[in-house]
């Protein structure tokens, strides 16, 4: 009974991880993407330091945040591991257009 016992919880403490580390890992994805969004809407308007903060404040802990500009086309792409010891990355990506009279030249890069 003892090594049943054992087996049992050993299997309970694995399948709980696991459904943990999952949940990690889809809720790291969609603040990946809303920080992808606002990331993409905020520098649209021509307010990129604010976009980086906010895309910061969204994005989980030691998110790589990138924004890149082709012509008037924004691109960002936010990037995290969800769980350290598991090398997973997730990621959320957006593209958007530039507003009229928004230059490239104001900190977009």
């Amino acid at each position: 009974m003892t090594v049943e016992a054992a087996v049992a919880l050993a299997t309970l403490a694995v399948v709980t991880a696991t459904a943990l580390g999952s949940v990690a890992t889809v809720t790291a994805s969609v603040r990946c993407i809303d920080a992808a969004r606002e990331l993409v809407r905020l520098a649209a308007r021509g307010e990129p330091e604010r976009a980086r903060s906010v895309a910061t404040g969204l994005a989980p802990s030691g998110a790589m945040i990138e924004l890149t500009v082709s012509g008037d086309e924004l691109h960002a792409e936010v990037s995290a591991v969800p769980v350290r010891l598991v090398p997973l990355r997730v990621s959320g990506r957006a593209t958007g257009v530039l507003e009229p009279g928004v230059r490239t030249g104001r900190g977009l890069s």
